[in-house]
């Protein structure tokens, strides 16, 4: 359920932000917006509820149409399929929402919920320095497989 809520609240809020961009919603934003919803819950999916799921979502979706449409052009990198925008954006905001949203109610076998459950900070340190260790890692290995 948490999978279908988090495509969901990701593809209606993309078209939300197409609309006030000035854009009709196509099936290029739809699919890029189901994408991030999907991308988004995939590290969260066993510890959310259905409204941290609706709001990974839409946070989510929210990040990476930013990303897309107002950094990347700046960028001027060859990405006509957003895989950055849409799996790295989403996957680093989700992983970190991991921290906000995860709670023991949906998954007994985690010890200490996320901070918008009680938690307090432990957690969200826990996913910043994971999310933060990953994108050094890859880096790493991405120029050493480059040079």
């Amino acid at each position: 359920m948490t999978t279908t809520i988090a495509t969901a609240s990701a593809m209606v809020s993309w078209m939300v932000l197409e609309t006030i961009h000035g854009n009709h919603p196509d099936m290029v934003g739809i699919c890029t917006s189901a994408l991030c919803g999907l991308v988004g819950i995939t590290p969260a999916a066993r510890y959310v509820t259905h409204v941290g799921a609706f709001m990974i979502g839409i946070l989510c979706s929210l990040v990476s149409f930013i990303y897309i449409t107002f950094i990347k052009p700046h960028l001027k990198y060859d990405d006509p399929l957003d895989a950055f925008g849409c799996h790295d954006v989403s996957g680093i905001i989700s992983s970190i929402l991991v921290g906000f949203f995860a709670t023991a109610k949906v998954n007994s076998n985690i010890h200490e919920n996320g901070l918008f459950y009680g938690g307090g900070w432990h957690l969200l340190g826990i996913q910043l320095g994971g999310t933060l260790f990953t994108i050094v890692f890859v880096a790493i290995m991405t120029w050493g497989v480059r040079n």
